[in-house]
């Protein structure tokens, strides 16, 4: 028994195929993947802004990031759908990393929609009252 347990934990994983990095979801997959790293970057430089006039440009450029990887996205999504060369295990994992990243971008849209009221104080103060409501 203790020799079947042994064979089995010091098994090594099986080599990934050579051409699974070079199929074309594979590809677009790992494209969209930066370019959240990107978009998330963009949108921690948020927490730098002091000033009012600092918010709409950082603004602007998160739209843009976040459209531009919204395309990739979606043009990703399509290519994984069809793509044969990977297995079906494979396919919808793919899959289902680029629907999260989608739903991160709708998030992120709804946040620049949020942001509009930040527009004249970035780092508005919050009315005391608001709090105590909140704490009962």
């Amino acid at each position: 028994m203790c020799a079947m347990l042994c064979v089995m934990f010091s098994r090594q994983p099986a080599p990934a195929s050579p051409d699974s990095d070079k199929t074309a979801c594979a590809k677009a997959d790992a494209a969209t993947a930066k370019q959240m790293d990107e978009l998330r970057v963009i949108k921690k430089q948020r927490y730098k802004l002091s000033e009012a006039v600092d918010l709409k440009p950082w603004m602007q450029k998160v739209k843009k990031q976040a459209a531009v990887t919204r395309v990739g996205a979606d043009k990703a999504l399509k290519a994984c759908r069809t793509d044969e060369q990977i297995g079906p295990r494979g396919r919808q994992a793919a899959i289902s990393r680029l629907k999260k990243r989608l739903r991160e971008l709708d998030e992120t849209d709804e946040q620049m929609t949020m942001m509009r009221a930040f527009e004249k104080d970035p780092k508005p103060r919050i009315d005391p009252s608001v709090l105590r409501v909140l704490e009962q």
